[in-house]
């Protein structure tokens, strides 16, 4: 393993182990805590971008983005039946726009990026607590990830 991870992967596996914390704070309730890192530039700006990086991010993305909001929004009160499949239908959601992000050589993402949709569920929280359109906020974000929409990378 030694020979094939670079330091971006290593970036990666922090965003990982950010993702696994969130899930953590948010069994213990600490909605207030949130983390990210930058591997994919540190990936272009040490020129170390290659297949299993990329296939690393993307695994590591699905806990972080997909995974870690989902089990927040769970434990924050979207338990009920109808939440749960919405909280599923993020996830699945997720992990569908990174695989199709993947094998897609674009200049744009198609649909919009799980970090995104990740990053809008604590924004969310902070802007409007525990609000009765969260759960639908859920499903609405799988639906702009897999969709068609075109954006603009940065």
């Amino acid at each position: 393993m030694h020979k094939i991870i670079k330091l971006a992967d290593i970036a990666t596996l922090l965003n990982a182990t950010s993702g696994l914390t969130a899930i953590f704070f948010s069994i213990q309730r600490q909605f207030e805590i949130l983390f990210d890192f930058l591997d994919g530039k540190i990936a272009r700006i040490t020129n170390q971008q290659n297949e299993f990086g990329k296939n690393l991010d993307s695994l590591s993305d699905v806990v972080s983005f997909g995974v870690a909001p989902a089990v927040f929004g769970y434990m924050y009160g979207l338990n009920t039946f109808y939440n749960i499949i919405f909280l599923l239908t993020f996830v699945l959601a997720g992990i569908l726009r990174l695989a199709r992000f993947n094998i897609l050589k674009r200049k744009e993402f198609i649909g919009i990026p799980i970090t995104t949709s990740g990053f809008i569920i604590p924004i969310m929280y902070f802007i409007l607590p525990f609000s009765q359109y969260l759960g639908i906020t859920y499903l609405i974000l799988a639906l702009l990830m897999i969709s068609n929409f075109k954006v603009n990378k940065i």
